[in-house]
Order: C-alpha cells, then sequence, then structure tokens
C-alpha cells in the first residue's frame, strides 16, 4: 500500500531530480517513496498545509527533547499535495522482537509521553465514541458484538504517537536507532501507545509474551496493573482490526488476539 499517489521524477524541485525516486510498500494513507539513500518523500494528499506545520513542529520540539525521530528538511507541493522530505533513519524495521528491543521502545514512549508544547493537536480520535462510531458508520458486525467487553475508557491528555507498530521503527541490533511516521499523532492516553507496542511486539503466537510485556513496563518505569493495561490492548485491538476491516485489510489476526486476551484474563467485578 505504500503508493497510492504515482509521480514521476519530473515533477520534483531541481535540487531533487539527480536522486533515485524509489517506490516502497510503506505506509497506508500516505505514499511513501525514498530519495536515493538519504531522503524519504511524503505525499499527503488528504492533509492541509496547517497540518502539515504541526507535524513540522512537532517533529521540532521532539528532535529539541533528544527524541531518535528524522529531521523534516524539506516540504512543498506536488498537484495541490503537501510534501514532506525527511532525513532517512539507518537501521532496519523488525519483523521479530527481543526484551531488549521493547524495553528500548518502552524508554522512547516514557520521554515522548513527557513532552510539553504550545500548539494545539487533534484529539479525540482514539477514544472509545470513536470506535463506536467507525463500527456503525461501516457496519463491522465481528466487532460491534465485542464493543460490551471493552472496560476502559481512554483519556485525552498526553501526545500519542498512536501507530507505533514495528513498521514505524528502526533498529540496529538492539539499539533503537528511530521512531517514524508521526502523520497520525495526536492527543491521547498513553496506554493506547503503550497497548499498540503490546499488541505487535509482545505477542508470539497470537499469545502475549510475558517477558517482552515486563520489557516494556521496565523501559516505561512505571509499575502498570496487567488486568487494567490488558483492557487497553483489547481496545486497541478492536481499533485497528476496525480501521483494517475498513481499509480491506487483514483484520482477523487482531480480532484473534482481542478473543485471546478476553478469555485469558477474565477481569473480576
Amino acid at each position: 500500500m505504500g503508493v497510492k499517489y504515482k509521480i514521476e521524477k519530473s515533477l520534483l524541485p531541481k535540487r531533487y531530480q539527480n536522486f533515485s525516486l524509489i517506490p516502497t510498500s510503506d505506509g497506508v494513507s500516505q505514499s511513501v517513496y525514498l530519495l536515493g539513500k538519504q531522503f524519504v518523500l511524503k505525499i499527503f494528499d488528504d492533509r492541509s498545509k496547517t497540518q502539515i506545520d504541526k507535524e513540522i513542529k512537532l517533529h521540532q520540539q521532539m528532535i529539541k527533547h533528544n527524541l531518535l525521530v528524522p529531521k523534516i528538511v524539506d516540504s512543498f507541493e506536488i498537484d495541490g499535495g503537501e510534501v514532506l522530505v525527511y532525513e532517512q533513519i539507518p537501521g532496519n524495521s523488525l519483523k521479530e522482537t527481543t526484551p531488549a528491543q521493547v524495553e528500548a521502545i518502552g524508554e522512547f514512549l516514557a520521554k515522548l509521553h513527557r513532552i510539553e508544547f504550545d500548539f494545539e493537536l487533534d484529539s479525540g480520535k482514539y477514544s472509545k465514541d470513536s470506535l463506536e462510531s467507525l463500527v456503525d458508520k461501516y457496519n463491522i458486525a465481528p466487532i460491534k458484538e465485542c464493543l460490551d467487553f471493552i472496560e476502559c475508557n481512554p483519556k485525552v491528555d498526553t501526545l500519542i504517537h498512536a501507530d507505533l507498530f514495528r513498521d514505524n521503527v528502526k533498529f540496529i541490533g538492539n539499539r533503537l536507532s528511530g521512531v517514524y511516521d508521526f502523520s497520525d499523532a495526536s492527543m491521547g492516553d498513553r496506554y493506547f501507545d503503550l497497548g499498540v507496542v503490546a499488541i505487535s511486539w509482545c505477542i508470539d503466537n497470537l499469545n502475549l509474551n510475558q517477558d517482552k510485556l515486563k520489557a516494556l513496563f521496565n523501559g516505561y518505569s512505571e509499575e502498570i496493573c496487567l488486568k487494567e493495561f490488558v483492557e487497553y490492548m483489547k481496545f486497541v485491538s478492536l481499533y485497528y482490526a476496525a480501521t483494517r476491516y475498513i481499509g480491506n485489510r487483514d483484520y482477523k489476526e487482531l480480532l484473534e488476539i482481542f478473543y485471546n486476551l478476553s478469555a485469558k484474563y477474565v477481569k473480576k467485578k
């Protein structure tokens, strides 16, 4: 799904004409290209200039706080669509994870969630009301029948990445080299971010790996009640199952994770 909007090199500014333009398989809502081995080009055909400016400010704030995120080096338009150019991050995305890598991303999130900023970000997108609206709008029957089994109501009080699946992070060995794709960053609940990591980094064979979850909590440096946190994992599983269903992508694995968590961790009244 990496390229929704195909472009030719001739559409690029002259300063990029000598770079190879390589389409990628990354990205779902935007089109992503590599410019040689130096830059990443992302085309936003659904974002306003104001939204793009907020992403630029957000990256500046994160870099100011020494977070490992790519620097945005340029912005322009192609056929009316906003374009950002980022520095490429060294390293590789993960197909499988180690406890050390999970702990490293927990440390990253602890720093991210403490950032204060002086501009407004979107909010409410990752709420229970938002999920229920999506399910009703698209009549997602397999997910609608699960909503009554969610016992958390995410807050809106923290800057979150909101899409911290393994393909948005790079490592060199066990060392975190960078986190990217903050296009869906929003005000939300920090446990939503941790829940995304838990369902995508700490699940092996559709079951929760306790060693990896412990590593996540250690990296985040916080005592977290497992049974309370599992409710967030269940919520995140349903939220992304819904968005994948809407996007005609495979959602059944996330739904199975939800069922496995629901069966194993029954919250006592």
